[in-house]
């Protein structure tokens, strides 16, 4: 088995390390909250339930995937095939995580605005500004991991086809008829292009399971 204690595992560690405290404070939190049953304003929420259940299990989650990451010990012990479902259940994880932060952020928030004395904290306020910072994070994360990429791979296709289709439409305009006995070369280039990004992504996706 290979050395697990890498750099991508440590920094793996230290940001699921920042959510799991979060995670904890958010618990701990509602749970005084519950407990000390005088006060009116701070469960006035409508998922406030799932806010509580979902730290509970994310706390659980994390602290698994804090101990194994993908790529490393997965992967040595079970292979590729389970290392790749493990990293989808991890992707779905982190978009209802993304859910579960943008609630705690509301929360949080309701309850500083609407100036709830019972509901006063330290927590409270780690709790806004935590869940506020890995909002941030995770919207810089999909920007730069997908939204980008794919852009850019859009506008490469784009500005490299622009020469190519002015011609041909200049040139099916002159002749229909030779217009249309080109569609199937045309159409077989377009496929083979979004072949290839098909297939720069899928290599992506499967280097993420490599040992």
């Amino acid at each position: 088995m290979k050395n697990i204690i890498t750099p991508g595992y440590i920094g793996n560690f230290i940001v699921n390390l920042f959510i799991f405290v979060l995670l904890a404070c958010v618990y701990t939190y509602i749970q005084k909250l519950e407990t000390a049953g005088n006060c009116d304003c701070e469960l006035d929420y409508p998922y406030l339930k799932f806010i509580k259940s979902f730290s509970l299990f994310a706390f659980v989650f994390l602290l698994f995937v804090m101990l194994v990451p993908p790529g490393t010990v997965l992967a040595d012990l079970f292979g590729s095939q389970i290392t790749g479902l493990y990293v989808f259940v991890l992707f779905v994880f982190y978009i209802v995580f993304a859910v579960f932060l943008f609630m705690t952020m509301t929360y949080t928030r309701l309850l500083i605005t609407e100036k709830c004395k019972c509901s006063e904290d330290i927590r409270r306020e780690l709790i806004y500004a935590g869940s506020t910072i890995e909002i941030l994070l995770l919207a810089m994360f999909v920007l730069i991991a997908i939204v980008f990429p794919l852009l850019l791979s859009s506008l490469s296709i784009l500005f490299k086809n622009m020469k190519s289709v002015s011609s041909t439409i200049e040139e099916n305009l002159k002749n229909p008829v030779k217009g249309i006995t080109k569609l199937p070369s045309q159409v077989a280039e377009v496929g083979k292009q979004v072949k290839e990004v098909v297939s720069t992504t899928a290599k992506g996706v499967k280097s993420l399971t490599k040992k």
